[in-house]
């Protein structure tokens, strides 16, 4: 969250943001012109298809939903000159299914456009266009009851074959370790957040007994790969399967 239009931190976060909700991470954002920072590759990978409208002056009513409280300025918060409308919003055009609609000043540009959507990419993103902070306080907290409710939803477990890596994240000189469970491991692929591949093992250190297979990942060559979130492929003798792991450095 930010109440600073002033001084926009998330065009240096958005690789962190990125990688955190390609990897199963729930993030709310809100803001001022959060959208007026984003990258070409951020947008083309979370909001395809989807224009950003920028809306400087101050003509932002109100947000309506079908599912939410309606969500209206609080008149104690705002600059005079503003005559109780936010400016510097944003609306989501082509945005399916959005959570809040826009009311615009006298019906111009932007009404009943999307203002704040769900962004499903493994993991989920609710993206408001407008500024929490200066909604009204309780109205705002029915909306955060009600979507945090919903965001916290259990994530069915994956499929056989099962697999675990363990430490996710890993951190600096940590050793990255697989599991499989009723399985072998041919072969490994890592690739990158733009889908490249950074690494081809084979033959991994071998231990465990039963069904049960651990694998120790080499430390040298995962040293070399930038803080980030990246995707395993792992060609198994049960078949083929994907799991993510997200490095901090």
């Amino acid at each position: 969250h930010s109440d600073d239009f002033s001084d926009i931190h998330l065009d240096e976060l958005q690789d962190d943001v990125g990688s955190y909700v390609l990897s199963g991470g729930k993030l709310i954002l809100s803001g001022w012109k959060h959208p007026s920072v984003f990258s070409e590759g951020f947008v083309s990978r979370f909001l395809p298809d989807i224009t950003l409208n920028q809306h400087n002056t101050a003509v932002f009513k109100a947000a309506h939903s079908s599912q939410y409280p309606s969500l209206y300025p609080d008149p104690t918060k705002l600059a005079a000159p503003w005559n109780g409308m936010l400016p510097m919003t944003y609306t989501f055009s082509g945005a399916q299914s959005p959570l809040y609609t826009a009311q615009i000043h006298e019906g111009g540009f932007g009404e009943g456009l999307p203002a704040a959507i769900h962004i499903h990419a493994k993991g989920e993103m609710v993206l408001l266009g407008f500024p929490l902070y200066f909604m009204e306080a309780e109205r705002v907290k029915g909306f955060l009851q009600s979507i945090i409710t919903q965001l916290q939803t259990v994530q069915e477990p994956d499929g056989s074959p099962s697999a675990k890596l363990y430490p996710n994240p890993l951190r600096e000189n940590q050793i990255l370790r697989l599991q499989l469970d009723n399985s072998t491991l041919n072969s490994l692929e890592i690739f990158n957040i733009r889908g490249q591949k950074v690494i081809s093992l084979q033959d991994l250190p071998l231990s465990g007994s039963g069904s049960a297979q651990h694998y120790q990942m080499p430390m040298q060559q995962l040293n070399n790969l930038a803080s980030g979130c990246y995707l395993l492929k792992l060609n198994t003798s049960a078949g083929k399967m994907k799991k993510k792991i997200v490095i901090i450095r």
